[in-house]
């Protein structure tokens, strides 16, 4: 199956470029599309295909998530649309209650995705995919148990090339991040690492 990474701020996304390498190693198709580089972003939508529509958006984007949402879902009214990131795990119910959207994503996206996958396809039930919100098919949100964290780190295949290949002057950019580990041993008062610690007791090794 192949997703759509749709996102506001034209910087390479940690989440992305883990998620889009560990999709493409197993068979499926990732592409991302940035809204501030894009003349037209539905446009650019369409033209992708995707079986699969998902936002990451930050907490100071919530009105653009909104926004885009609801454009998205009045151009494409039967297109899966589900949301993630930080802001998704630290606040889904708001997430779910933007008519909008879907699915939302509560924690670590591998597993969820390849498993969100096979409910969208119809191979699984929705409510057995941990770590989601949806919507029943009487329209209530709901919620499944947060899944485990991903530990299975060696071998992670970071592709910077979903960025680069669209917009190749992120590839120019002089200034490149890199991460040497997921998850974070600090507690700093300005981040919201502090948070999702809380959130992940118990799900597994945090850093």
């Amino acid at each position: 199956m192949k997703i759509c990474f749709i996102q506001k701020g034209a910087f390479p996304y940690f989440g992305v470029i883990e998620l889009s390498g560990f999709l493409k190693a197993k068979g499926h198709e990732a592409t991302v599309l940035i809204d501030d580089l894009e003349e037209d972003l539905l446009a650019a939508i369409e033209s992708t295909q995707a079986d699969l529509l998902g936002i990451s958006c930050m907490s100071t984007e919530t009105g653009w998530l909104e926004k885009t949402a609801t454009e998205i879902r009045q151009r494409f009214p039967s297109a899966p649309l589900a949301v993630g990131g930080v802001h998704a795990m630290l606040y889904p119910e708001m997430v779910m209650s933007i008519a909008a959207v879907d699915y939302v994503c509560t924690g670590d996206g591998e597993m969820n995705l390849m498993q969100l996958f096979e409910a969208i396809a119809g191979k699984r039930a929705t409510d057995t995919v941990p770590g989601i919100g949806y919507r029943t098919p009487g329209g209530q949100i709901a919620f499944t148990p947060r899944a485990p964290l991903y530990q299975t780190l060696d071998g992670s295949l970071a592709d910077r090339d979903i960025y680069y290949e669209r917009y190749p002057q992120l590839g120019r950019d002089e200034l490149k991040q890199f991460s040497g580990s997921r998850g974070c041993p600090f507690a700093c008062a300005f981040c919201f690492n502090s948070q999702l610690r809380r959130i992940a007791q118990g799900l597994g090794a945090y850093v």
